[in-house]
């Protein structure tokens, strides 16, 4: 067996089609209208929310052209969403979504976070994939035990790997040629049967989409003090990554370091 640490890769985010974009902006004739976004999500989201208000203001026309009842308007992308989160006009934080891949980490970890049901999950299959050997997250409550318990601790979580390592190997033995040229079908039920005894502290990879009000959501709960540690250490690097992607939609967001691991919260949700 083999100890691994979790990795993150942020692999997709929502971009402007800017044809359409601007397509849209004639249609409401402001086409002259600008925003300093930094990023596509960013400024899907000002045009999202600036159309629920009619709030477009550009070098042309004034805002109340299009709608009289504004005596106000906020100028560029920073200070827009800034005014969103302070209001909670959550809904338009709904229109962006991005992507990230998880790696090394167990399923512990994917059996807690399947749970969040506002997001798009592709997890590796076990009914299909046969590992060859298993790795595994050495947890940093043992890991920070002192000794003897540590080393103590440490031999038994590798005796056990090591020994359901061995057990897949001798259930491969055993089948022996129900797992050499038979149909997939029939090796995908066997594979099915052989997953039940792999453990549950195994690592696998899980694939995670979702938008941004509910990354929000995620960051909050998800690195807070009580959460599991594997589950705290991975959303401090998802905070850490969208914080320094979208300036604008988490400017608002405070951290501090806590039990180990990075607590995030946003101030503009503070009650």
């Amino acid at each position: 067996m083999k100890i691994v640490e979790p990795k993150v890769f942020h692999i997709a985010q929502t971009n402007l089609i800017e044809v359409g974009a601007n397509d849209f902006l004639q249609h409401h004739k402001v086409p002259d209208w600008e925003t300093d976004a930094k990023t596509g999500a960013e400024c899907l989201i000002e045009i999202a929310g600036r159309r629920c208000y009619q709030s477009w203001e550009t070098p042309t026309k004034k805002a109340e052209e299009s709608n009289p009842n504004l005596t106000k308007v906020r100028v560029g992308n920073q200070t827009y969403i800034s005014n969103i989160l302070k209001t909670k006009h959550g809904s338009v934080l709904e229109h962006a979504h991005d992507t990230f891949a998880i790696e090394g980490v167990s399923r512990v970890f994917t059996h807690e976070v399947v749970r969040h049901r506002l997001c798009n999950f592709s997890q590796e299959s076990l009914r299909f994939v046969r590992p060859t050997q298993l790795y595994a997250y050495f947890p940093d409550a043992f890991a920070e035990l002192p000794e003897p318990q540590h080393k103590a601790v440490a031999e038994i979580f590798a005796m056990t790997f090591t020994d359901l390592e061995a057990v897949q190997k001798d259930l491969v033995a055993a089948l022996g040629d129900e797992l050499v040229g038979k149909t997939f079908g029939r090796k995908k039920k066997l594979q099915s049967s052989m997953r039940r005894l792999m453990p549950i502290g195994m690592s696998t990879g899980i694939i995670m989409t979702t938008n941004h009000r509910n990354w929000r959501h995620l960051i909050t709960m998800r690195t807070h003090p009580s959460a599991e540690e594997e589950i705290r250490e991975v959303f401090g690097m998802i905070a850490d990554i969208l914080y320094r992607a979208y300036p604008a939609l988490y400017q608002d967001m405070k951290r501090k370091y806590e039990n180990g691991c990075d607590e995030c919260w946003f101030e503009s949700e503070r009650v």
